[in-house]
């Protein structure tokens, strides 16, 4: 049976392997890679609560002041990486 799954072994914590694939904090691949983890996170919950509250992208984007549009961009975000 195939998978896209690999064994990560030789790594104590999830932080070195991080530092390995990515640099340490502070280096600017790791800052990006935290930057969008974080914006993924943030969009990620934002689609969850919204559909939770059952309301329309539209709905959302006049309660934060913003366009639909954003909104769609943003939520789209959470559901890739």
């Amino acid at each position: 049976m195939e998978t896209n799954e690999k064994i990560v072994t030789g790594y104590r914590t999830l932080d070195d392997w991080l530092d390995q694939k990515y640099g340490e904090p502070g280096t600017e691949e790791r800052d990006e890679f935290d930057s969008e983890t974080a914006e993924f996170c943030l969009a990620a919950t934002l689609k969850e609560e919204r559909l939770r509250a059952g309301i329309t992208q539209q709905q959302l984007a006049d309660k934060l002041g913003t366009k639909k549009s954003y909104i769609s961009r943003l939520l789209r975000m959470g559901s890739q990486m």
